[in-house]
């Protein structure tokens, strides 16, 4: 290979290497099979509802599948039950708000990612991250303990 002084003529040989292997391939999308339909409609819903009732029975009645199936066909195709998996994506949102939006006490953070009493959120996110939220955020953010900044109202409901 020719010794390449400058990492604009690497990129440029990389790239006439590329389409060399390229050249005269043909390429087909990949045809999703009814597994890959289900899974992508199961992901879709819990995404988009994160926040509301992604209980199994409440995705099965969405999707259309017994309640029994789809806990079985969620677990062998992700290897994790659907309220485990749920739970990590309410985790990693509450993770990003917790630190993107600073000012926003946790309960609220909590009661947006889905759970009903800060209770749970507490509990369920020290499980997950072996912290609690505000102390994750306090982490993070670099905040020592008793500044006025990071609110931390009781939940009220």
């Amino acid at each position: 290979l020719p010794v390449r002084e400058s990492h604009i003529a690497k990129k440029s040989f990389v790239y006439d290497l590329l389409a060399h292997f390229d050249e005269g391939r043909t390429y087909e999308p990949r045809k999703l099979d009814g597994h890959s339909v289900l899974i992508t409609r199961i992901l879709t819903y819990l995404s988009e509802n994160l926040a509301g009732d992604c209980s199994l029975a409440a995705v099965a009645a969405h999707i259309g599948y017994e309640y029994t199936y789809l806990s079985k066909y969620f677990r062998q195709t992700t290897g994790v039950s659907l309220h485990a998996y749920t739970n990590a994506m309410r985790i990693a949102r509450a993770k990003e708000m917790l630190v993107s939006e600073p000012h926003t006490p946790i309960h609220l953070v909590g009661e947006r990612c889905g759970y009903a009493s800060q209770r749970t959120f507490d509990r369920v996110f020290r499980s997950v991250t072996a912290e609690t939220p505000l102390d994750y955020r306090r982490r993070v953010l670099g905040i020592e303990n008793g500044d006025p900044c990071v609110p931390n109202e009781p939940f009220s409901r």
